[in-house]
């Protein structure tokens, strides 16, 4: 059984490229898939632009969980203390645009599911944390030492996270804008044979 070049290139909402998208697409972009892009992606971004300003501060964040041990691995420490925040903005920055939105949302749920289960193994030792080291000195919703907030937290941007992952960045996203161009004609289309072979003909000097 062979299949149509012309559904081999499908919008996000499935259908083909070059149809007009529906109003149930727009919708669910607009109500669903766009809010949760934005929170997820704006909130990574700024909390990997505010642990870029300050590693250090990051670094001390990561040693008061007591996952690692400093003296046997203060290097691990310094090199997650830059690689997490930049993971964190240039994943969240992606997924804001909505520009190669699933790998995005995949890193960007590994980075809020590490996260919240390391926050998770804080709240069960009973660790006093005075702040997640998430956002710096800004931790809105939660208050100062509120680990379970913290986790509550982590937990539902995970959650939102696999609303992009799953059902992918929606119309209105950098994605989205490329897939409702039409797909390009490729030699083999329906049509292209027969004018090419007229054009041959009509190229071909007259004999008689």
């Amino acid at each position: 059984m062979t299949m149509d070049r012309s559904d081999a290139r499908r919008r996000l909402d499935g259908s083909p490229a070059g149809d007009p998208p529906s109003m149930v697409a727009w919708s669910v972009s607009v109500l669903l898939l766009l809010p949760a892009r934005l929170l997820v992606g704006g909130v990574l971004a700024y909390a990997g632009a505010i642990k870029i300003a300050d590693p250090q501060a990051f670094a001390l964040s990561i040693k008061a969980y007591e996952v690692l041990d400093p003296s046997r691995h203060e290097h691990l420490i310094g090199t997650l203390a830059f690689v997490l925040p930049w993971t964190e903005l240039i994943a969240g920055a992606l997924l804001l645009l909505g520009l190669r939105a699933r790998s995005a949302a995949l890193a960007c749920a590994c980075l809020l599911g590490l996260f919240t289960a390391v926050l998770a193994s804080a709240a069960a030792r009973g660790l006093a944390l005075e702040s997640c080291g998430c956002f710096g000195e800004a931790g809105w919703p939660c208050e100062a030492g509120q680990v379970t907030c913290f986790v509550l937290r982590a937990a539902v941007l995970f959650l939102a996270t696999l609303v992009p992952l799953v059902f992918g960045p929606g119309l209105v996203s950098a994605d989205g804008f490329l897939s409702l161009r039409p797909a390009p004609r490729r030699l083999g289309d329906d049509g292209d044979l027969e004018a090419i072979e007229r054009a041959l003909k009509g190229s071909r000097p007259d004999r008689r």
